[in-house]
């Protein structure tokens, strides 16, 4: 079986995100989505979809992580 969800984000397109992570059985990914932006994806098996609105990082920030920093 499968299911397919559809992320819309409404949220301050200057302050915040939406973060949707999904997992696989201990791996995983990251997806960012803006305001007015949507996304979508499909789970099955052992997918799991987490979605949470989160502050939106400074460049700085995103520069530090990237780095492994």
């Amino acid at each position: 079986m499968t299911t397919t969800v559809t992320v819309e984000a409404h949220c301050d397109a200057s302050t915040t995100e939406v973060q949707i992570a999904v997992s696989n059985g201990g791996s995983g990914e990251t997806h960012i989505v803006q305001d007015g932006h949507s996304h979508q994806l499909c789970i099955h098996d052992d997918r799991e979809v987490t979605v949470r609105e989160v502050p939106k990082a400074s460049s700085a920030d995103y520069q530090l992580s990237s780095n492994g920093g």
